[in-house]
């Protein structure tokens, strides 16, 4: 019997907002089907889904951009259990909200289980990239260390 799952618990496995994953599912870019009240997901819809998010943002998309209309885009890929790629994003994601609004930059984690790895994904004014990517450095190199 094929396991489904709701809302919460891809944004829990996905690391993304629940609003995020129930968007999704109202554009039809997640497959669901509608049980009782809640929108479910077959664990096949949310493979065939996360293999076709590959990028999940728009490269001609300009939200974030500098004033001189510039914008970065990065994504990197961690080798890692789900437990390690989650908990560098759950820092990734404090960092950002003590931050508030004006951060210039937008991110998204995805973790693929089949190949055992994590995606962080930033996108936005070039200096505020840069100062992620310096913090996905240091938060990386420091879970090494532990």
């Amino acid at each position: 019997m094929e396991k489904y799952y709701s809302a919460q618990e891809i944004s829990e496995l996905c690391g993304l907002h629940i609003k995020t994953v129930q968007r999704f599912i109202r554009e039809g870019r997640l497959g669901a089907v509608k049980v009782g009240r809640e929108w479910r997901v077959t664990g096949d819809a949310l493979s065939r889904f996360m293999e076709g998010e590959k990028d999940l943002f728009d490269p001609d998309e300009t939200i974030g951009a500098g004033s001189s209309g510039t914008a970065a885009y990065a994504h990197i890929d961690l080798k890692a259990d789900f437990s390690r790629a989650s908990s560098i994003s759950n820092s990734i994601i404090a960092a950002l909200n003590s931050l508030g609004q004006g951060t210039g930059v937008r991110f998204e984690f995805a973790y693929y289980e089949k190949e055992r790895h994590g995606r962080f994904i930033f996108r936005g004014d070039v200096s505020s990239v840069a100062a992620m990517l310096q913090l996905f450095n240091g938060l990386e190199e420091h879970d090494i260390q532990k």
